[in-house]
């Protein structure tokens, strides 16, 4: 069984018909059973017309526009018996969302969607292969005009959060490692666009470090870190970190 998770994302439309998605995965089925109610709100009152998606033991919702059109795409981490499973993207047709592409992810915990130089990317956070192997590649695809494509593998070790951003019009993809079965004291990565492709950039010793989070304040960049555990007690201090004008250093 899996726990109660509510994943919000909010997406605007044009015409109105949509000011809010909610995605609730219940732990009254079992993975393999599992659907993922859209619920969008037709009133101020309340969510009224549902839409439901099959998902399989879903962790994440990323959602954007492209070409004027909504998209969606789920993290399906686990179908119950493997983590090798397909994440699907969904696209909005005007009444409903429909199956776009099947995109085969290992233990996905987390989706970003990003521009660079107007191409459209897709990067996931690949948790832990049907192996068991968590280190492994997590993965950028870029949007070819038809389709999501391969465009880049990142080695991580049981990726399980990401964060994009812009500084001094460079972007940058951050990567949350949490645990390699041994250990949870990591480094997770933050990577840089070199004009073709990311490139490791900068190591932040973190533990156990679940989720990411780009920020600014009155111009000053900030990257913070939810650190979940250290191995021996879960009592341990996230962090902020404050971007010194040629990377990110410890604030707070």
């Amino acid at each position: 069984m899996v726990g109660d998770v509510d994943l919000l994302a909010t997406i605007s439309r044009q015409a109105g018909l949509i000011d809010t998605l909610v995605a609730q995965v219940s732990a009254q089925q079992t993975v393999n059973d599992l659907t993922t109610a859209l619920q969008c709100r037709a009133q101020q009152n309340g969510f009224d017309a549902s839409i439901r998606l099959p998902t399989q033991g879903a962790n994440d919702w990323e959602h954007f526009v492209m070409n004027d059109t909504h998209f969606l795409i789920v993290a399906n981490n686990y179908d119950g018996s493997v983590y090798d499973t397909n994440s699907e993207l969904f696209k909005w047709d005007g009444t409903t969302f429909t199956s776009a592409q099947l995109i085969l992810t290992h233990g996905a915990r987390d989706w970003v969607h990003f521009e660079i130089n107007d191409v459209h990317y897709l990067a996931v956070a690949n948790y832990k292969n049907g192996d068991g192997d968590q280190a492994i590649n997590s993965e950028v695809f870029a949007w070819d005009g038809h389709k999501f494509e391969s465009f880049q593998l990142i080695p991580t070790v049981g990726a399980r959060g990401l964060a994009d951003f812009v500084i001094e019009d460079v972007g940058y993809l951050a990567i949350a490692n949490h645990d390699n079965v041994t250990s949870v004291n990591l480094n997770s990565e933050v990577f840089r666009w070199n004009g073709t492709a990311f490139e490791a950039f900068q190591t932040i010793p973190t533990k156990g470090a679940i989720a990411l989070e780009y920020f600014m304040i009155g111009g000053t960049h900030f990257l913070g870190v939810a650190n979940h555990n250290n191995g021996a007690t879960y009592e341990v201090k996230s962090e902020v970190l404050q971007w010194d004008g040629t990377k990110f250093t410890s604030s707070q």
